[in-house]
């Protein structure tokens, strides 16, 4: 016997098992987090170090006229990283205002989602993994005397992009699948040198705790 084509009602009302509460309470955590990083963490602009990784970016397009500025006539930290590498096209393509806003919006999802990650993985249930990271989300930006640290901020800078790989990194790590960890934190080291060795020094601790014979190795790269 065939079934009976549905009829338009049936058609504008959707299908019947639909609950737009249940699906509301299953996606509350996830609104919950990123409803409390977009409060903490809102995109603040051009701003702080952000000026200096414009100013970075503009001078890779336009060598002629930045190499005469003072702030590059002996260096600077752009030695240090290759971020401009990257994000100078972005400029010369979108302009500093929405490639600053992408670079933004970029490295927030890095960051929350290996966040996630990590937290899911080493909670020891979804209930506790949610609440940790509803807590790290409403974190402010800056902490500690002088508000001198600062995690997740609102403007872009290669320390913002890197604090993502390092979270996907120990997300690899923890998970033992150390060829990606590697790979992460070596994007991690090429984004920002120092978050970049805090993560490997992290990584190399880790593994030590598990094998001694990684302090061999480590001598031995040292020497």
């Amino acid at each position: 016997m065939k079934k009976r084509p549905p009829d338009a009602a049936e058609v504008l009302e959707g299908p019947a098992d639909f609950d737009i509460m249940e699906t509301l309470r299953r996606a509350s955590p996830v609104l919950l987090v990123v409803g409390l990083w977009l409060a903490f963490h809102p995109y603040d602009g051009i701003v702080h170090d952000s000026r200096l990784y414009v100013a970075q970016a503009m001078r890779a397009l336009h060598p002629v006229i930045f190499d005469k500025d003072f702030f590059f006539a002996f260096g600077s930290q752009d030695d240090y990283t290759l971020l401009s590498k990257v994000f100078a096209p972005l400029v010369g393509i979108l302009g500093p205002t929405v490639a600053t806003m992408a670079g933004v919006a970029l490295s927030h999802v890095l960051w929350l989602s290996g966040a996630a990650a990590l937290a899911l993985r080493l909670a020891p249930d979804r209930k506790s993994a949610v609440i940790g990271l509803a807590i790290v989300a409403g974190m402010p930006a800056f902490y500690g005397g002088w508000f001198i640290f600062s995690l997740g901020e609102g403007f872009f800078t290669s320390r913002l992009l890197a604090e993502g790989f390092a979270l996907w990194a120990l997300w690899a790590l923890t998970g033992q699948r150390l060829t990606l960890a590697a790979g992460l934190a070596v994007l991690c080291t090429l984004s920002h040198p120092l978050v970049g060795l805090t993560v490997l020094a992290v990584c190399f601790a880790f593994l030590v705790l598990r094998d001694r014979r990684w302090i061999a190795l480590g001598i031995a790269g040292t020497v």
